[in-house]
């Protein structure tokens, strides 16, 4: 009886250490786990890549954009002193002609006093011009307006792109738990 008992005890130790559901499968189980467990790891580091590789992608396109940006309005300051640069050259040409005239008219004025005969010659009644010029405007100015709203809006569209496919690849990992369903109907 005491050998029973004996027997009985170790049986249980050994029952009661036992990490099988079912014996013989507890190293299998075991590896199984171990390879779920990887598995959810690689998942979560590649979803890391991916989040990190969207995060860069689309700062660096709102960086992009932001320049863009600071470039288009930097661009309609520069147009908008050439454009006042041309209305001060054209102001400073009538200011010279009013000048002339002025000049001239005291000339002429002077000219007739001194003469002996008090005649006006026949070209005092012609009036003097200055050959006025106009700075030309670069005819690519409202293209380029075209060019950078097309480029924003491209820009735009690439972000979005970028965080439809992030996405999507997620999407696309099979999920641990879809595996073991998988795995416990075969």
């Amino acid at each position: 009886m005491a050998i029973g008992i004996v027997f009985s005890l170790v049986s249980a130790g050994t029952a009661f250490r036992m990490q099988d559901p079912y014996p013989g499968y507890g190293d299998v189980y075991k590896r199984h786990k171990d390879r779920c467990e990887d598995y959810a790891d690689e998942i979560e580091l590649s979803l890391e890549e991916l989040r990190a590789t969207r995060d860069e992608a689309i700062a660096e396109a709102q960086n992009t954009r932001d320049e863009l940006q600071k470039q288009f309005r930097e661009r309609g300051r520069i147009l908008e002193a050439r454009s006042s640069h041309r209305n001060r050259y054209r102001e400073h040409q009538d200011y010279l002609q009013s000048i002339a005239d002025a000049l001239i008219a005291e000339y002429r004025a002077a000219n007739i006093n001194a003469r002996q005969d008090g005649l006006r010659p026949l070209h005092f009644s012609t009036p003097w011009r200055l050959n006025s010029s106009e700075l030309a405007a670069n005819p690519d100015e409202p293209t380029a307006e075209k060019e950078v709203l097309q480029a924003q809006q491209s820009l735009e569209t690439s972000i979005q792109t970028v965080a439809n496919e992030y996405t999507n690849a997620i999407q696309r990992f099979e999920h641990l738990d879809r595996i073991r369903e998988t795995l416990g109907d075969a």
